[in-house]
Parts: structure tokens; C-alpha cells; sequence
């Protein structure tokens, strides 16, 4: 059993429900932040058992690799306050580390449970929100819609998880040796993911799972994939449109479907601009890791495109580099995964329309900024890298071909969880005592206005 990618799995859902349950002056952000930290912290154990990282082995991605640390590691030594760009390298570090620990365990047994586990999440959160909303409908009460998503400041970063959460769901309820019960569940997940949607106004995640869709149809033929589409977007529409069939009962609706909101761009051109500005004025290191907080602009500490931001934080070179990486990697999982077993063609659909949709939702948001979409990202790498290793869920030992693969020892393993026990230990200490957690340094006037990036007030 993948022990520590089932923790994961418990963990990205159970995290928003105890910030809502338990005591506390923390915001949810805040919250979930602090709750990384330790996950990442308390995972050191499982990643040194699993220490074989895997990545490609071919001398392009190595040579591109080196290229793009150096790239960042000078930006970093570049930036205002290396101190403070250092977090971001070692955060994502951290992140890519337990990746490739549970690669390595669901590669020797498979995924099928942490995939259960993390439905049966999406779908008793949901059931959360839409019982909430009945009990504020059946009591004559306004329906505040984005105030039922308990856990999450920001309904986007409810949205961010369910660009991930919602196609694995999908893929779970077509799994043919699973039993129907977890079936039923897992339809049930995207039905009332599609309600949720609803509430939130997810336009970016509705468009990034309609472009992942697309991608999958296009790219990966067959019934099974055909089967996936329709398992993913009818339960979707249908709980979409049963919570606007809700919401016409309600006396009045705060903050939900029927304002403006589809059409805003909510200053998103003024945030991209600036950080264009930004790549422009230091377009080989860019200003640093993070170092888009350490100008205010009232607005927004991220500019709500990672691709944008990676040009304006670690510059030209290192976001050429690494999109180079990432196209060849992709190349690689698609010829994989187009050549699985007829079993597991839907789960292949489903991790591809979720990388997909991850990808464009980038172009909109801050899914790879805020602490609970991260997890859910590295989950899904994991899954995906797991897939490409073979193991348990496969046929024969070439249902899941891959690359020659290189080894991270264990050194490597110690030396960034050591950091990232640094950085936990650096958390807890700005936030201790504190309803308002600032990074050492920053000023009080940055507390005027809530921006997420590490802190809820993210600006420095």
C-alpha cells in the first residue's frame, strides 16, 4: 500500500476541513501553509525509503537541468533578499522530492487507492457545501454562495484543487476492478464538483477541463477514452446546472451566478503588464524567486500566469529552459500512456486531463502559488511519474514502458528536507502569536491588504 501518498491524498482534503473546525486566528491560506510545511517536514521518513528519484536520463534533460538550477540559483544570489528567495527554491524542491517518493511507491503498488481516497474527498466536501446551501435555502435565508466554502479564502483556491481533483474522479469512476460502490462514489464527486463550479464561478478551471477534454479526445482515440469524456463532463453539467435549479428557490443570492463576474478580468492585464515590466527591466535572472511580492502595486502579489511570473522572477533563460524540459518530458509521458493496457485507458485519460488543465489553468491563476494546489500538483506528478515506472496496477512489466531513469541518493533527500525543516522552523516563528503572519521584514503597511503568496499577506 502507498502509505505515504494515501497521508497526502487524506491530507489535501482534510487540511481546509480542520482550519473551518478547529480554534484558531490563522487564515485559511495561513492555515494550509503551516500544514505543508509540516507534511513536507513529517514525509522525510517515506522519501528516504523511496530515494530513488526519478527523472529522464538522457544527457539533453541532464545538461538542462544543471542550466536551469544555475539560472535560478543566480537569481536567487541576485535578488533584494536572497533569504527570502530561497523559500520558493526550497519549497518546490521539497515538492518535487515527495513527488518522486510516491512515484516510487505507487509504481511498485499501484494507485487505485490513493485515487479512491481523494474522491471520496472531493465528494464529502462537496456533500459539505451543498447541504450548507440547502439548510440556508430551507430556512429562507440568502444563499452567500462563496461564503459555504469553508476552508478556502478564495473560492479560486477551491478551484485550483478541483482542476486536479475533478478528472481523477472521472477516471476513478470508470475503473473496472474497482468495486461499484467506490464507483458510485466517484461519480458522485464530479457531480457535485460541477455544483461547486457553480457557486465558485470557476471559469478558469471550467475552461482548463474542457481544454484538458479536448486534448485527451484529439490525442488519445479509442472507447475507453470516448467512455472518460462522457463520465467526466455529463455528471458535471448536470451538477452545474442542478445547483442553478437550487439557487432559483433561494429569496436571494450573495455573491453567486447572475453578477458580472464571468466577464471581469480582475486586474489580471494590469498584474500581466507589470510583470512583463518586470522580465523586461532583468530579463537573464530576472528579480528573484517570490520577488514580484517586493514590489506593492495594490493589487495582487503574483501575477496570476506562472508562466509570466517565471519570466519576471528567474528571467528569459531559465523559463525557456525549463518549458524545453517540460515539452520533452510530456512528450515522453504521451508515448507512454497512449500505449497502456485497454484497463487502464481511462486513468490514462484522466492524469493527461489533468496535466492539461493544470497547464492552462497557469495562464489564469496562482494554482502553483497557493499551498494546497501544490500538493495537489505533486500528487498528480506523482501519479503520473508512478505510471511511467511500471508496477503492481500493470499487466506485464511493459504496460507502463519508460525512460532510462537517474538516482538522487540519499544525501541529496536529507539536504532538502533539512531545508525545508529550516523553512517549517521559519514559518512557525513568524507565525507564532501573530493573527497575520508576515515574512521577517516586511513592513506593517503590507497588512492594509490581503494578496496571498507565502502569507496571506504576501508582499515584502
Amino acid at each position: 500500500m502507498p502509505y505515504l501518498t494515501c497521508i497526502v491524498a487524506v491530507a489535501i482534503w482534510l487540511i481546509p476541513v480542520l482550519h473551518s473546525v478547529m480554534p484558531g486566528y490563522w487564515s485559511a491560506h495561513d492555515f494550509s501553509r503551516l500544514s505543508q510545511l509540516v507534511l513536507l517536514t513529517a514525509a522525510v521518513p517515506f522519501c528516504l525509503q523511496s530515494a530513488s528519484i526519478r527523472y529522464p536520463n538522457q544527457v539533453v534533460d541532464r545538461v538542462g537541468f544543471a542550466a536551469f538550477s544555475m539560472c535560478v540559483m543566480t537569481s536567487v544570489g541576485m535578488s533584494y533578499i536572497p533569504a527570502i528567495a530561497i523559500r520558493e527554491v526550497i519549497l518546490f524542491a521539497a515538492l518535487f522530492t515527495l513527488s518522486c517518493a510516491m512515484a516510487r511507491e505507487m509504481a511498485r503498488v499501484g494507485c487505485e487507492r490513493p485515487l479512491q481516497i481523494m474522491a471520496l474527498g472531493t465528494l464529502i466536501y462537496g456533500l459539505h457545501v451543498v447541504g450548507m446551501a440547502i439548510v440556508v435555502l430551507a430556512n429562507g435565508q440568502p444563499i452567500a454562495g462563496w461564503e459555504l466554502l469553508t476552508g478556502f479564502d478564495n473560492p479560486r483556491f477551491l478551484n485550483h484543487a478541483q482542476t486536479i481533483a475533478i478528472p481523477l474522479a472521472a477516471a476513478v469512476s470508470l475503473q473496472p476492478n474497482t468495486r461499484r460502490l467506490m464507483r458510485t462514489i466517484a461519480l458522485g464527486a464530479t457531480f457535485l464538483s460541477g455544483a461547486l463550479l457553480f457557486i465558485c464561478q470557476g471559469r478558469a478551471t471550467i475552461v482548463a477541463i474542457a481544454v484538458g477534454i479536448c486534448v485527451v479526445i484529439a490525442l488519445f482515440r479509442g472507447t475507453a477514452v470516448r467512455r472518460y469524456a462522457v463520465a467526466l463532463s455529463v455528471p458535471l453539467l448536470l451538477g452545474g446546472l442542478s445547483m442553478a435549479l437550487l439557487f432559483q428557490f433561494a429569496p436571494e443570492t450573495v455573491g453567486g451566478v447572475g453578477s458580472d463576474g464571468f466577464t471581469k478580468v480582475h486586474s489580471r492585464d494590469f498584474l500581466i503588464l507589470r510583470a512583463m515590466d518586470i522580465a523586461i527591466d532583468s530579463p537573464w535572472f530576472g528579480v528573484g524567486p517570490m520577488h514580484y511580492a517586493h514590489a506593492y502595486n495594490g493589487k495582487a502579489s503574483h501575477p496570476h500566469n506562472f508562466y509570466i511570473q517565471l519570466l519576471a522572477e528567474v528571467g528569459i533563460p531559465a523559463t525557456l529552459i525549463s518549458a524545453v524540459l517540460v515539452a520533452r518530458w510530456m512528450r515522453r509521458c504521451y508515448r507512454t500512456l497512449r500505449r497502456v493496457s485497454g484497463d487502464l485507458q481511462p486513468l490514462a485519460a484522466g492524469v493527461w486531463t489533468a496535466f492539461t488543465a493544470v497547464l492552462v489553468d497557469g495562464l489564469f491563476s496562482g494554482n502553483f502559488v497557493m499551498p494546497i494546489s501544490q500538493l495537489w500538483i505533486a500528487v498528480l506528478l506523482g501519479i503520473i511519474m508512478g505510471m511511467l515506472g511500471g508496477g503492481a496496477n500493470s499487466e506485464s512489466d511493459h504496460s507502463f514502458p519508460s525512460p532510462r531513469l537517474a538516482i538522487a541518493r540519499r544525501p541529496v533527500v536529507l539536504l532538502v528536507f533539512a531545508a525545508t525543516g529550516w523553512l517549517a522552523l521559519q514559518a512557525f516563528s513568524e507565525a507564532a502569536g501573530v493573527d497575520a503572519p508576515t515574512l521577517h521584514g516586511a513592513s506593517e503597511a503590507f497588512k492594509t491588504y490581503i494578496a496571498p503568496r507565502f502569507w496571506s499577506h504576501g508582499w515584502f
